[in-house]
């Protein structure tokens, strides 16, 4: 008879995933880390973080300028 261990089955990845909102997570938990050997671990988790972060600005601020951009040429080309 299977066993169907719900620990052991293959996670299904997310099709959308707040950046922002992992970034903050990640950094709460790198903070309420006690242990004195994971301190390491909670530097790389706040590294993490704010790499995280400053993608999030860099793609926004890619985003904005290539909307504008469009929006010149559309203008150029007489549409709407």
């Amino acid at each position: 008879m299977a066993n169907t261990d719900s620990t052991s089955a293959t996670p299904t990845p997310q099709t959308k995933v707040d950046v922002t909102a992992l970034a903050e997570r990640l950094t709460r938990h790198a903070d309420s880390i006690e242990n004195v050997t994971a301190k390491p671990m909670a530097d790389d988790m706040r590294i993490a973080a704010k790499v995280i972060d400053r993608l999030v600005i860099e793609i926004r601020k890619a985003a904005s300028t290539t909307n504008d951009a469009i929006a010149r040429l559309v203008e150029q080309v007489g549409g709407a």
